[in-house]
């Protein structure tokens, strides 16, 4: 095989290979449901609501309402995030900053903030 073959070759995978990975975040994006059932307000309270009951498919914003604290909602346990591990931003949510998720599967969900264990709640998607 010549070199030429080869290098176009090469080229078509990763021309592939890109327009594959640009199609899944567009796909992954028009998935996100425009409207959002519930907002759930994160500051030093904790979680408002904190209990709250969704259906399958539907989308909960998380909004960090501090000037100052970092949140980060995930599910339960403390803190390996193990009963509901797509459930977890993976990365603290920033003063004035949204995290958004849409909850796919039925169960009673406990939640807590990573960074303030102590601050809990429940989500119940039916």
């Amino acid at each position: 095989m010549s070199k030429k073959t080869i290098t176009a070759g090469t080229i078509v995978i990763l021309l592939l290979f890109g327009a594959s990975v640009y199609l899944l975040r567009q796909l992954k994006e028009n998935e996100m449901p425009k409207t959002v059932a519930v907002v759930v307000l994160m500051n030093d309270e904790g979680f408002s609501p904190s209990e709250f009951s969704i259906k399958v498919g539907e989308r909960v914003d998380f909004v960090n309402t501090s000037t100052v604290t970092e949140y980060w909602p995930a599910s339960d346990l403390h803190p390996t995030h193990d009963l509901y591990t797509q459930f977890d931003p993976r990365e603290p949510i920033l003063p004035g900053s949204t995290w958004s998720f849409v909850f796919v599967k039925k169960g009673q969900w406990r939640m807590h903030d990573h960074l303030h264990p102590d601050k809990r709640g429940k989500i119940i998607v039916n």
